[in-house]
């Protein structure tokens, strides 16, 4: 299971580069702690992503850390509200909406199947 780091890395970055491409800083003058919150949810993932890719094995606590960042995420969007209106989403709308269920899934398998030391 040694890609599933480049998949938790992946969707963290996509959803990382759609919250800040999407008018962030008008998002945190009017909700600040909303913003971060996101920002942090958002944040971990990528960071997890990318320390196990730069010091290999993708150990079981960065999973973890990755889970609690993408639920963080789904948890304030309301995931299970919104995943049934995919259809009626823009096109950034669903690609964050994938990248989340994605990540939450990789995330998951990373946890039950950690990467094996070398």
């Amino acid at each position: 299971m040694k890609n599933l780091k480049l998949g938790i890395l992946a969707c963290g970055a996509v959803l990382l580069v759609l919250l800040l491409t999407e008018h962030f800083v008008d998002f945190l003058k009017a909700d600040a702690v909303n913003a971060i919150l996101m920002l942090v949810a958002f944040g971990a993932p990528t960071a997890m992503g990318a320390m196990g890719l730069a010091k290999p094995p993708f150990l079981q606590w960065q999973a973890i850390v990755s889970l609690a960042g993408f639920g963080l995420a789904a948890v304030k969007l309301r995931l299970w509200d919104i995943l049934p209106h995919i259809g009626d989403a823009d096109g950034k709308g669903k690609i964050m909406l994938i990248a989340l269920v994605v990540g939450i899934i990789v995330s998951a398998i990373a946890i039950a199947k950690p990467e094996n030391a070398a």
